[in-house]
């Protein structure tokens, strides 16, 4: 027998049960894909209403999963609302004109560096600082009744994303203006996907959608398939697209404006002029994470479509689509 022959046939008699074992090692991978369920639950939150969808294994592990990332929801709501007189958004506020920086939470930090950062890029066409004008605003709508130029300059003087200050390695904020008041409404429900999606993933959900009341969030495809399927309107039609681990952002006025002397005012408000918008677009984003889908569609409704297709080719990986109402 040649030497060949020999390793021939110990290769044979180790590589047989080495298939045989590779086999079964991946087979609990394979059932697990295979028993993989479809679930979905919803909480009310943020002035909508969140959904996810999931798949899991079992019932138990999908509703532990969804209730953790329901809780950090509520949580964030507590932190980064405008509405609730106590959060800590509105404490930060009324702590502004002072020359000190104050500690906030890593999230309110976090969405404030990031809300910064796309004001500087858009040179304020997205500004949470926004608060008082929206104030006013809110009034406005709900007395259908439209502020006078008065209270709009004074608002308006309260209102520069040049007054945030986060700090850049520690968890502080300094609002050099006094009486200022921050709203995050055109990020918030975008970030705390991302940071729900975050909570999911700790939990071992790979494939699952956050939807923030139009915002959604995507991670890994439904098993079996090459991604969820989500409708982008585009003209008087939609179309379908396959997508995954990305975010889909919408913006506009289709339902919400006030009509004052012939015009018509969006709740979207330029924070450069203090006015509604009076332009009428839907913009649909596409984007690696729910809070620069969210900030982006917010950002390129008060850009309009003319500025707004130059301006965004600098985000990488986004794509965007313009619809006239």
């Amino acid at each position: 027998m040649t030497t060949d022959s020999m390793f021939n046939r110990k290769a044979q008699k180790t590589i047989g049960p080495l298939l045989l074992l590779l086999s079964f090692s991946f087979l609990p991978f394979l059932l697990q894909g295979q028993s993989l369920k479809r679930f979905s639950y919803t909480h009310p939150q943020m002035g909508t209403r969140f959904r996810i969808v999931l798949y899991a294994e079992s019932e138990n592990k999908a509703q532990h999963a969804s209730e953790l990332a329901f809780s950090h929801l509520d949580s964030l709501n507590q932190r980064l609302s405008d509405y609730i007189p106590e959060s800590e958004l509105n404490r930060l506020g009324r702590q502004s004109g002072t020359k000190k920086k104050l500690v906030v939470s890593k999230e309110l930090w976090q969405i404030l560096r990031q809300s910064k950062q796309l004001s500087k890029k858009s040179k304020g066409a997205f500004d949470v600082t926004i608060g008082p004008l929206s104030k006013l605003w809110r009034k406005a709508f709900k007395a259908r009744e439209f502020p006078s130029a008065a209270a709009v300059l004074a608002a308006k003087k309260r209102v520069n994303y040049r007054y945030l200050k986060p700090s850049r390695s520690e968890h502080s904020v300094r609002l050099k203006k006094a009486n200022m008041q921050l709203d995050l409404g055109g990020i918030a429900k975008g970030y705390a996907a991302d940071e729900m999606m975050k909570i999911l993933a700790q939990e071992g959900i790979t494939s699952a959608l956050i939807d923030a009341g139009g915002d959604i969030l995507l991670s890994g495809p439904p098993p079996e398939k090459d991604g969820w399927t989500i409708r982008i309107q585009d003209g008087e039609t939609s179309k379908p697209l396959l997508l995954h681990h990305c975010a889909i952002a919408t913006s506009g006025d289709t339902y919400q404006f006030l009509s004052w002397e012939g015009k018509k005012y969006s709740h979207i408000i330029d924070p450069r002029t203090g006015y509604g918008l009076t332009h009428r677009l839907q913009i649909t984003v596409i984007a690696p994470t729910g809070s620069l889908a969210d900030g982006l569609a917010s950002t390129l409704s008060v850009l309009g479509q003319k500025k707004g297709q130059g301006w965004v080719k600098r985000f990488k990986d986004c794509s965007v689509t313009f619809v006239a109402q």
